[in-house]
């Protein structure tokens, strides 16, 4: 992520538990310049499969300065292991078991 989001702050918290899901929250702050950048951090956090990227909270904050900047609240979350998930593929919906 830190590769892909150079010029960004990432904050990390501790993990948190709850249903057997592992959520890292984190969020994300970047100066960004236009809106396309701002296109290529959220489709890149959206594009994100596992861990899952559940974006809890996004804002676009402009400065008296004229600077530009986007935060991206959220959790990487992992399913537990272990549990069937529902995974939807050319119209029809297959079970898988997670391992």
């Amino acid at each position: 992520m830190k590769e892909t989001f150079r010029d960004a702050e990432i904050k990390v918290e501790p993990f948190k538990q709850k249903d057997g899901v592992r959520a890292l929250p984190l969020k994300i702050s970047a100066s960004v310049t236009s809106y396309g950048t701002i296109l290529k951090y959220l489709n890149y956090v959206e594009s994100l499969r596992l861990p899952k990227f559940n974006i809890g909270q996004m804002s676009i904050n402009k400065e008296d300065t004229g600077k530009v900047t986007m935060s991206i609240a959220g959790n990487l979350a992992m399913p537990p292991i272990g549990v069937k998930t529902k995974v939807k593929t050319s119209g029809r919906t297959a079970r898988h078991r997670r391992r």
